[in-house]
């Protein structure tokens, strides 16, 4: 990507592009032009996604892999060997296809997920 072209920008979660309401989650999307989207993620205290999201998807475990940064709460991953990977606030993390995911403890975990993956 030549990276020359890109022009700068500004966006605010508090105007997003797309706002979306799943049970027990809330996701704000701004987009930059040549880039690629930025989401800030809500999750409710019970959030499961094999109980959440999986039913919709019809999918035992999420396929997509993730890159975000956790501001606030912690969130369990467990990946298709039972391997569980917990991240708190201050994390990076990548999480390959092939997990599901839960809010752990009684706040709401929130993150920011960058770019989307190439290939994935």
């Amino acid at each position: 990507m030549n990276t020359d072209a890109l022009k700068s920008q500004r966006r605010s979660f508090d105007e997003p592009d797309e706002r979306r309401k799943h049970p027990r989650k809330l996701v704000d999307e701004v987009r930059f032009q040549g880039v690629g989207p930025v989401l800030r993620e809500r999750f409710e205290p019970g959030w499961v996604w094999s109980e959440t999201t999986g039913k919709t998807a019809a999918t035992d475990l999420c396929e997509k892999p993730h890159v975000g940064y956790c501001l606030e709460g912690q969130m369990a991953f467990s990946d298709r060997d039972g391997k569980r990977l917990v991240v708190g606030p201050g994390d990076v993390f990548y999480m390959a296809a092939g997990h599901d995911a839960e809010t752990v403890g009684d706040v709401d975990c929130v993150w920011l997920e960058f770019a989307q993956i190439k290939g994935a």
